[in-house]
């Protein structure tokens, strides 16, 4: 029930539903913010019906939002495993 909450959010009729998660657990294996937000572009430019959300880490959620607010995006708090889980499952795949 909560991410469906989550995703109906947009408060529009959207063609799919993107998830990014910016937390890589190493920072090696991270992207800089600049490479997700033009990504997260690169996506809107080829679809501009499409619904992102953005989550990372509790502790990265400066970043999240940072993200979110600099591609168009939404960022959404995911305080737990279960709600990234929860999130993940409602997005669409392929």
């Amino acid at each position: 029930e909560w991410a469906r909450l989550a995703w109906e959010g947009a408060g529009r009729s959207v063609s799919r539903r993107v998830l990014v998660n910016v937390s890589a657990g190493e920072p090696s294996r991270s992207w800089v913010d600049e490479r997700y937000v033009d990504t997260i572009k690169a996506l809107r430019n080829a679809d501009a019906d499409l619904d992102v959300i953005v989550i990372g880490a509790p502790g990265e959620w400066d970043r999240t939002q940072s993200i979110a607010a600099a591609s168009a995006s939404r960022g959404v708090a995911t305080p737990s495993l279960q709600h990234v889980m929860a999130l993940t499952a409602a997005a669409d795949s392929g």
